[in-house]
């Protein structure tokens, strides 16, 4: 049953497959440098900025996220169990 439905998820998105696979290897290479540093990497993202007039930053809303590397582990895998390649 398990393997019916992995066969039907890779037929289903067997066309995204490529992007996946480069967008997977671009977030492993942009986070490989700081591997060997303590902590976990994120992802800043400034929505809002509100300055004085003279410029200086008043007010800022930052969202903060993870990533998303359980995501590339599905892709890993996606890639490890399909017949498709790059």
């Amino acid at each position: 049953m398990m393997n019916c439905l992995k066969k039907i998820n890779l037929v289903l998105i067997e066309e995204d497959l490529p992007e996946l696979f480069k967008s997977a290897e671009f977030i492993k290479q942009l986070v490989s440098p700081i591997q060997v540093k303590e902590g976990f990497p994120c992802i800043l993202q400034f929505l809002v900025i509100k300055r004085h007039e003279n410029g200086e930053v008043r007010d800022m809303e930052v969202q903060i996220q993870n990533v998303p590397f359980h995501i590339i582990e599905i892709v890993d895998n996606i890639r490890k169990e399909s017949r498709f390649t790059e």
